[in-house]
């Protein structure tokens, strides 16, 4: 008989020797079925005890040694089945995973509106701890769209957030048109004792931002003057960058003033 069936259901190339082996010997001790089968004794150990694991091969103890035979070939059959109703409890969960979309990028870039409005999503989503430095003098603060949207999400964060165990804290650059431009957004969009937890940077505004929200890490910036519709965004998802950054910014914390 051809071999080749028999590895094409899922028996190793020994494991196939051996059985066909016994398969003519009907029944036989080891030496003699790795004899006929043309494989090294232990080798041929093995795969009978796989094969008895399966169901295909039986054996009996005689005389101190084991004796093989084969259970019946309708074997195959029932190994099929178990298979098969084995591939039908994984169905469901490889098809739910065949119709997920795709697994996100560790970096993508994002843009315009829709872009503003991701990362304003996934930073307040933060569990752990949210932290930002605006090296801008904010003139997206004076966008109603930008404003409104910003605050909903912030203020969501706010309220849902532990009151131990997370780190909130806000770096702006130290400017008269940035503080001026936080006091009117705070007169216009803050709740009544929300204070953010924010301190400011002496150093020339240039209009780039990063953010941090636990692992996640947005580099963002306006191509041309801070227009909601130019803006621009890189997202990193990576612990070791957050890490990182989050170690950037206690110093530039310390650097900074009320």
């Amino acid at each position: 008989m051809n071999g080749e069936v028999l590895e094409e259901l899922g028996l190793s190339r020994n494991e196939t020797r051996a059985y066909l082996a016994l398969l003519a010997l009907k029944e036989a001790r080891i030496a003699n079925i790795a004899h006929r089968a043309g494989i090294h004794r232990s080798n041929c150990y093995d795969s009978l005890e796989k094969l008895a694991e399966k169901g295909l091969v039986e054996w009996r103890a005689q005389a101190g040694t084991k004796v093989y035979r084969c259970a019946s070939p309708k074997r195959f059959e029932a190994l099929l089945a178990e298979r098969q109703e084995l591939l039908g409890k994984a169905m469901p969960a490889l098809l739910e995973a065949y119709a997920a979309p795709p697994v996100e990028r560790d970096a993508m870039v994002l843009a315009g509106w829709d872009g503003v409005k991701r990362m304003l999503d996934e930073t307040t989503a933060a569990k752990r701890r949210f932290l930002m430095v605006n090296f801008g003098e904010l003139a997206a603060l004076e966008d109603p769209r930008y404003a409104s949207y910003a605050s909903l999400r912030f203020l969501r964060m706010i309220r849902r957030m532990p009151r131990k165990c997370f780190d909130y804290r806000l770096l702006w650059a130290d400017t008269p048109l940035s503080r001026e431009r936080l006091r009117e957004f705070y007169r216009k969009y803050s709740k009544k004792g929300v204070k953010n937890p924010e301190r400011f940077l002496p150093m020339k505004p240039t209009g780039n931002t990063f953010w941090l929200a636990d692992d996640l890490v947005f580099f963002s910036f306006f191509r041309e003057a801070d227009r909601l519709s130019d803006y621009v965004c890189v997202r990193i998802a990576s612990a070791s960058l957050a890490d990182a950054l989050a170690q950037t910014f206690d110093h530039l914390w310390k650097d900074s003033r009320p």
